[in-house]
């Protein structure tokens, strides 16, 4: 998207670098014919061509200017563009990442509860399905995560009949 806005942007300069040679061009006058035998009318005609040439140069700059500064306005637009949709992006992966954050701590309170209660099988599902979301889980997340599975392995190796240590407390 930004790639075609810029495409946009681009052509629209070169079309007002193209308009713009076309409406700052000045009518010129041809020079005046020399007279026969006289140096000073080759001067004024070398003159007359330097001034003519000059202009040309002066338009062709501003032309030039004017396309730069719409090309510069229409770069800042995109990146003023790409810029609030990066914004939306972040709090919209903000929004879930609080509620992936919700939900694993939602499971990590279910799998310890099953633990507790030597439902070991319910446990065990409940506790892959939080190793499946762990790489989007906050730090203190990951360790409840390790702690839930800890309990759940010492829970089947014991028979169930132990009781787990709580995991680490969520941010």
């Amino acid at each position: 998207m930004l790639c075609r806005l810029m495409q946009v942007a681009l052509m629209g300069g070169l079309l007002m670098v193209v308009g713009c040679e076309q409406e700052e061009t000045t009518p010129t006058t041809p020079p005046p014919a020399p007279a026969a035998g006289t140096e000073g009318a080759a001067s004024d005609t070398g003159a007359a061509m330097q001034d003519a040439a000059g202009q040309a140069s002066d338009a062709a700059s501003d032309a030039a200017a004017g396309a730069s500064a719409a090309a510069n306005d229409a770069l800042k637009g995109a990146s003023d563009a790409t810029t609030d949709a990066a914004n939306q992006a972040t709090g919209a992966a903000g929004e879930a990442g609080a509620a992936a954050s919700g939900e694993a701590q939602k499971l990590i309170d279910q799998a310890m509860t099953y633990i507790k209660e030597n439902k070991l099988d319910l446990a065990e599902q409940t506790v892959t399905k939080l190793e499946g979301m762990k790489a989007s889980l906050s730090p203190t997340l990951q360790s409840a995560v390790d702690s839930a599975r800890k309990s759940l392995n010492a829970a089947k190796s014991m028979g169930g009949a132990t009781t787990p240590p709580a995991p680490a407390p969520a941010q």
